[in-house]
């Protein structure tokens, strides 16, 4: 009998203690087995570090890494899914938590009946999507979202992980998702399992997350797109960006020009660092993210 496959729950945290007791005791329900539970706590406030002991205590079974340099969330995972020991990296955000105790093992097993599937995107809830649906079988899809998702960790390695953007935020998950198509390996959505996402505004703000979704968008165009395409993608990616931005409250206002220059500023390093993709790849991927009937949604619960 082969061994199963061991899967390692990594989660991202920095100064935001309140939301992890109800995010480990999730993972810790999972009937799966064998697993791991690893939180990389980049807190740097020592009240908050002084709750993090008390949930040590708590849960035991957990391990901790408390990296002595500072990290994006991006940078935080690629650390965790590049780490040895284990054959499945599974993502949840430290304001997440599965809704019930068979999520693992219903992945797992989807990705085992599939040699070609190189991950699970969750269906994510949250306070703007709070309805769940019954479960159906899995579907393809195009892209992941951070808080809640399950990769191969030797398709990770041999797609190169999360490729480096010059923004904090945004394009990474779609970024690998293109490049394992353009290896002919899939992504596939489980509707009705689900991930719960609380969508915390603490230590977020919109018009940032948007000018850095903005430039690293653009960014992805400029290193993916193929020719002829990338002539008419990048102008009218940046036209798009900049009326989501304008059409937003007061933060996001201008976020989407500011982004626009960011990308002008960086376009001459990351023109050097093109890697496009095959041209029916560029084409099928996001003919597959307008056709799909289940997409992961973005923080406003629009389909994405």
């Amino acid at each position: 009998m082969a061994e199963k496959l061991k899967v390692r729950i990594g989660i991202t945290t920095k100064n935001r203690p309140e939301y992890l007791p109800k995010c480990l005791a999730s993972c810790l329900a999972q009937t799966y087995e064998p697993k791991e539970i690893v939180v990389w706590d980049d807190s740097d406030d020592p009240e908050v570090l002084g709750r993090t002991d008390e949930i040590k205590r708590q849960f035991p079974q957990v391990r901790w890494i408390h990296p002595s340099f500072r990290t994006t969330c991006n940078q935080a995972r690629v650390q965790l899914m590049s780490e040895p020991g284990c054959d499945i990296f599974c993502s949840i955000d430290d304001d997440g938590w599965f809704m019930g105790t068979d999520e693992l093992e219903i992945a797992v097993k989807v990705i085992e009946r599939d040699p070609n599937c190189a991950g699970i995107a969750y269906d994510i809830l949250s306070p703007d999507r709070p309805s769940p649906v019954t479960r159906n079988s899995p579907q393809p899809t195009m892209v992941f979202i951070g808080c809640g998702f399950m990769l191969r960790a030797w398709m990770l390695k041999e797609a190169g992980y999360y490729a480096e953007f010059p923004g904090w935020y945004g394009a990474e998950e779609k970024d690998l998702c293109i490049r394992f198509m353009d290896r002919g390996w899939t992504m596939k959505i489980l509707p009705g399992v689900y991930v719960w996402h609380d969508k915390t505004t603490k230590g977020r703000n919109w018009g940032a997350l948007h000018r850095s979704g903005t430039l690293n968008d653009l960014i992805f165009g400029l290193v993916r797109c193929p020719m002829p395409d990338l002539l008419y993608y990048l102008p009218g990616k940046a036209v798009n960006l900049i009326v989501w931005g304008l059409k937003g409250g007061k933060e996001e206002r201008w976020s989407g020009l500011l982004g626009v220059w960011e990308f002008i500023r960086f376009a001459p390093e990351y023109w050097k660092k093109r890697q496009p993709v095959k041209r029916d790849t560029f084409r099928k991927f996001f003919r597959a993210g307008r056709e799909g009937v289940y997409k992961p949604r973005d923080w406003n619960g629009e389909e994405r």
